[in-house]
C-alpha cells in the first residue's frame, strides 16, 4: 500500500503516512494556502491635472529665438576651417559666426576657432617682443628679419 499524498510506501496497519502525516486511506490533497484578509483602499477623490507652466527661456535668449542644433556635416566643417585659415577674412569671419547663426553647433565651433586664434595672435606678439629685448636690436630690425626670411 502506497500514500495517496506523498507516494511513500505504507505497511498494512498504519493509519497515518509517517513521512507527511496524511491518513492512509484519505485521497491527496493540495495544502491551501491561508486566506489573506482584503485590504481595503480608500477611494481617493479624483482631480484634473493641472497644466504644467511653460518652459521659462535662460536668461539672454529671447523667447521667440529659434535655436537648434542640427549637426554640422563634416564636409561643412573642412570647408569652415578652411576659411577660417585665411589670415585677416579668417578672422572677421569667426567673429561673425561665434556670435550670428541660430545653430548652436556651428556657434559654438567658430567659438573655439576664434579662441585659438586670439591665442595665436597673443604668442606671437609675445615672441616678437622677447626677441626685441633678448637681441637688443630695434623693433624695425626684428621686423625687416622676419620680412627677410619670407
Amino acid at each position: 500500500m502506497f500514500c495517496t499524498n506523498c507516494g511513500n510506501k505504507l505497511e498494512e496497519n498504519v493509519t497515518v503516512c509517517p513521512n507527511c502525516g496524511a491518513a492512509a486511506g484519505a485521497p491527496a490533497t493540495q495544502p491551501e494556502a491561508p486566506e489573506q484578509p482584503a485590504v481595503e483602499t480608500p477611494e481617493q477623490p479624483v482631480t484634473p491635472a493641472e497644466p504644467s507652466p511653460a518652459p521659462v527661456p535662460a536668461r539672454g535668449v529671447s523667447p521667440t529665438s529659434l535655436i537648434y542644433t542640427k549637426p554640422v556635416p563634416t564636409a561643412g566643417f573642412f570647408w569652415l576651417m578652411l576659411a577660417f585659415s585665411v589670415p585677416v577674412a579668417g578672422f572677421i569671419l569667426s567673429i561673425i559666426l561665434s556670435s550670428a547663426p541660430k545653430n548652436l553647433s556651428l556657434k559654438h565651433f567658430a567659438k573655439a576657432v576664434l579662441i585659438w586664434q586670439i591665442i595665436g595672435i597673443i604668442a606671437c606678439i609675445t615672441l616678437i617682443v622677447l626677441a626685441y629685448f633678448l637681441s637688443g636690436s630695434s623693433l624695425e630690425e626684428i621686423l625687416w628679419g622676419i620680412q627677410y626670411l619670407r
